[in-house]
């Protein structure tokens, strides 16, 4: 495991490129990966840790190597990518959504095949990191995940059934498309369930309960 101090005067853990990546971001994506409460002396398995340090200076690098290509994100782009963000359950006050947005605007740029990502992406694959690409519905009790997932098991459609069940009014409008965010950007449960599903070929898992409810 690996102790980590969180203290009144932040000093930049990393830099990449021009950006420095100060110790409050680190701890809340440390705790986004980990499930644990970074508040003060947090004790974290080294492996996460160093994991977390990995994403960041992959998303950070992806950003640069994107402004090399011209693309750089524009408000607009940045303020959809938040809204994005907030819909796959991060929380405003979080410290990492001051870079947050701005890795999820390189990897819509590159989704839209923006002129110069797509191909400056894919020429340097081996850099950057991996994505989940998702929909969910989301509602209160384990029961009434079930339901839905009889619903769908019966041949329902998942986004006419989220545009009616879901209580996330973010993705639910939406038919349930959280799109596409980096891995380690959902709540624990909900990312090792996604990954669990896509390595045993399913298109369908849950229910999988979180801090917000019960998401199939």
């Amino acid at each position: 495991v690996l102790s980590i101090a969180a203290c009144a005067t932040e000093s930049p853990v990393l830099s990449v490129g021009d950006t420095d990546l100060d110790r409050a971001v680190v701890l809340a994506w440390v705790e986004a990966r980990s499930g644990i409460a970074a508040v003060g002396e947090v004790t974290v398995d080294a492996q996460v840790t160093a994991d977390v340090l990995s994403e960041l200076i992959t998303y950070e690098a992806l950003v640069d190597l994107l402004a090399e290509h011209g693309v750089v994100a524009s408000d607009a782009d940045l303020a959809a990518a938040r809204d994005r963000l907030l819909g796959a359950g991060f929380e405003e006050a979080s410290p990492a959504m001051g870079r947050l947005p701005r890795w999820q605007a390189a990897f819509d740029a590159i989704d839209a095949g923006v002129a110069g990502a797509r191909s400056a992406f894919e020429e340097n694959a081996h850099l950057v990191g991996h994505e989940l690409c998702t929909s969910h519905i989301l509602v209160s009790t384990e029961g009434d995940a079930a339901d839905v997932i009889i619903l769908l098991d019966a041949g329902g459609d998942f986004a006419e059934l989220a545009l009616q069940l879901s209580q996330d009014p973010g993705s639910g409008s939406q038919g349930g498309d959280l799109g596409c965010v980096p891995t380690g950007a959902f709540v624990p449960t909900f990312e090792r369930a996604t990954l669990g599903a896509i390595a045993a070929g399913l298109s369908l898992v849950g229910p999988v309960p979180s801090q917000f409810g019960y998401h199939v």
